[in-house]
């Protein structure tokens, strides 16, 4: 009867130790995969800044585009005005020479030009260059919105790869509580497994069949000791049973009970007939001397 005992602890025992390795590993696993979720999330606050400092510079040139637009539509107004007002008011001129302005001669041609480059200044070449601004700041909106897409693009991305990585990483703490869990039914199962074989390997070395009446001096001293725990072991670990046993006396008492098979069994895992068994033997042997207290032998 005791091989398959045996057999059925060394096989939870087996499975107690694959669970452990197992448990270690996830743990492991986890702490990785807790790394990757931390630089994920730090790349997404990078794609983030430069989302909201791209988004601040596109902001800036639409206000200057803005304003060139403005400052063109207003300089294109105000030079018209001037040309006109220049044409109806000709100052000091006399209404003849105004009227020469206007004329169809070469001369009359040539005085005009020269007047409306005087009174107007170079249009052209005043629009041509507010144009050429115009077409630059746009330019440098349309670079500036083709990053921001990139970088939106760039932070969704490190986003959906930091929830991935977060849910990875959940699944492994459930998955690593899980087995923790099976880790503790198993470390528990085995001890229990253990102690069986324990009982089952002491069962044939019990000595007492039947449990004797104790005398009232030693129902005294278990009630006293260990308050009838058969178990008990002292803070130190030098005194136990129910009688507290030191393993010394224990064992002189198993040779005066003609129980030798119970000599170097602790004396909390003997049986309660043989620690009764036993204590009788002392008593009977020493009286209550290996005692102390107020029982009163």
């Amino acid at each position: 009867m005791g091989v398959p005992l045996i057999c059925a602890s060394q096989t939870a025992s087996a499975a107690t130790s694959s669970l452990q390795a197992e448990a270690a590993q996830l743990s492991q696993q986890l702490l990785q995969e807790q790394l990757q979720v931390d630089a994920l999330e730090h790349q997404f606050e990078v794609d983030s800044d430069l989302v909201q400092a791209d988004t601040t510079q596109i902001a800036a040139v639409q206000v200057r585009v803005t304003k060139d637009q403005l400052k063109v539509h207003a300089d294109h107004l105000r030079l018209s005005q001037e040309a006109v007002s220049s044409y109806l008011n000709a100052g000091s001129l006399s209404l003849n020479q105004t009227m020469q302005l206007f004329g169809g001669g070469q001369e009359s041609v040539a005085n005009r030009s020269e007047y409306e480059s005087v009174a107007i200044g170079n249009t052209g070449a005043t629009l041509a260059l507010l144009h050429t601004d115009q077409v630059q700041l746009q330019a440098s909106r349309s670079v500036l919105l083709g990053r921001t897409q990139a970088d939106k693009s760039a932070e969704a991305s490190a986003a959906n790869a930091t929830a991935s990585a977060q849910a990875t990483a959940n699944e492994l703490a459930a998955k690593e509580a899980l087995v923790n869990g099976q880790l503790a039914a198993a470390i528990a199962a085995d001890r229990g497994q253990l102690a069986a074989t324990a009982v089952a390997s002491r069962a044939p070395v019990g000595g007492a069949v039947t449990d004797p009446t104790l005398p009232p001096f030693l129902a005294c001293v278990r009630q006293r000791e260990s308050g009838g725990d058969y178990q008990a072991v002292s803070p130190n670990g030098l005194y136990m049973g129910a009688f507290q046993f030191a393993q010394g006396t224990w064992n002189e008492a198993a040779q005066l009970a003609g129980l030798p098979q119970l000599i170097g069994v602790p004396p909390n895992d003997a049986s309660v007939a043989d620690q009764d068994t036993l204590a009788i033997a002392l008593f009977n042997a020493d009286g209550g001397q290996p005692w102390t207290g107020d029982c009163g032998a």
